[in-house]
């Protein structure tokens, strides 16, 4: 998944639920290897499927992260908007929450909350945070073209992006 084989990744975390059917983790790998391997319909029960196996996992704010993704990428905003804020709330420490509320927030018309939360987040990360928001992003794992764009169209509907 981190180099970009995302149908591999996806094969592989098939096999792992197959193999595991009670491992919250396996659930949660093909979740994230739907989520960013163009397939994000398919990662949200999943998922879901790993929280409610170990709510109290310590890799909860990773579900959280992939899950609230998920449902930006499958155009759910409100959901999208719920899970990055349950993420925020809950582990405030997690930059990618903050991303992925913003750029949600931008997508349903919510450009003043959109700005507050950049604030918040630039408050507590500091500029680094913008260098997530980059074009070319700097992971591996979002390499698909069309869902960072997509992440942008959102951060700039929130009027976030140096233009």
């Amino acid at each position: 998944m981190f180099v970009g084989r995302h149908e591999e990744a996806m094969t592989e975390a098939d096999l792992a639920v197959s193999l595991d059917p009670n491992s919250p983790w396996a659930h949660s790998a093909q979740g994230y290897t739907r989520a960013f391997g163009g397939r994000p319909e398919e990662a949200i029960t999943p998922l879901e499927a790993a929280m409610r196996l170990s709510p109290f996992d310590p890799f909860t704010p990773f579900f959280l992260d992939i899950l609230g993704r998920a449902y930006y990428l499958v155009r759910d905003y409100r959901a999208a908007v719920a899970s990055a804020r349950r993420l925020c709330r809950s582990f405030p420490q997690f930059q990618s929450g903050y991303r992925t509320l913003i750029a949600a927030l931008g997508q349903t018309g919510q450009v003043d909350e959109a700005q507050r939360v950049m604030s918040e987040a630039l408050q507590r990360f500091g500029n680094e945070f913008r260098l997530y928001m980059a074009p070319i992003g700097l992971t591996q794992t979002e390499d698909r073209a069309e869902d960072r764009e997509h992440l942008r169209e959102g951060y700039n509907k929130a009027g976030v992006l140096d233009r």
